[in-house]
């Protein structure tokens, strides 16, 4: 984005560079996401170019997700964690002015960002951490003396078990949160495998059951933020708040 905005979101410009998450499917762990511009900033409506693919005209009316990156704070490491909010879709545009010389071009207009409610958010899902002790998160398994969570991702995750894991059978099991919270969920083990080194262990690679679009994007954003440089503080789905609106904005190609 362009370097040097004011310190609300309304201060979005002309060619700053926004993605429209038009869906996700936590089942093929996949977010569409769909790079394009703004054109203009108005009072009633922010207006952006037609990405490629298009954004289809039978989402009129539909709420999608528009995410921006926010810069880097000064004197802290870099942080790529993106943030969003909810729009509802206004109008299309067949032919909409883009600024400067160039041409006029398909738009669509979105609901105006908000001054405030802007939380983080996934671009993609595919995102798989590796889990430390440092980042404080836990997993008790039905039936399991102990549990273990060693990676997490949108759509699944992989557990060392106390005992054998089956593949095919399902696993009801909770996360830990250092705040104290929890997440139930339930998973399929896909493939299992001996714990090497740890008798009487296994390893489980799960599929995770279920999920609303929520909750699974919620498990995509715990990834990136074990995988950010950031130093962030991992919360429980019920503790996870907007975030104010970062002072500049940057350019993301």
């Amino acid at each position: 984005m362009n370097a040097g905005s004011d310190t609300a979101p309304s201060a979005l410009r002309p060619g700053d560079r926004v993605f429209l998450i038009v869906s996700a499917d936590p089942m093929r762990d996949r977010v569409d996401a769909r790079r394009t511009a703004v054109l203009e900033r108005r009072p009633d409506m922010l207006v952006v170019g037609q990405p490629d693919p298009a954004v289809s005209k039978s989402l009129l009316g539909a709420v999608l997700e528009v995410a921006v990156f926010p810069p880097t704070p000064p004197g802290e490491s870099t942080c790529s964690l993106p943030l969003g909010y909810n729009a509802r879709v206004l109008r299309f545009f067949p032919s909409y002015p883009s600024g400067g010389k160039g041409r006029p071009m398909a738009a669509l207009g979105l609901t105006p960002p908000p001054d405030e409610g802007w939380r983080p958010t996934a671009i993609r899902m595919q995102a798989r951490a590796r889990v430390t002790p440092e980042d404080g998160l836990g997993v008790i398994v039905a039936g399991r003396e102990e549990a273990e969570l060693l990676d997490v991702s949108g759509g699944g995750a992989l557990l060392a078990l106390s005992g054998e894991a089956a593949k095919g059978k399902p696993l009801n099991f909770e996360l830990t949160f250092p705040d104290g919270g929890r997440m139930p969920l339930t998973a399929t083990i896909r493939w299992t495998a001996p714990d090497a080194g740890r008798e009487g262990r296994s390893l489980a690679g799960v599929q995770f059951k279920g999920l609303t679009i929520q909750e699974s994007r919620f498990l995509s954003r715990l990834a990136q933020q074990i995988l950010s440089p950031c130093q962030t503080t991992l919360k429980s789905p019920g503790q996870n708040k907007t975030v104010p609106w970062p002072t500049t904005f940057k350019t993301h190609g």
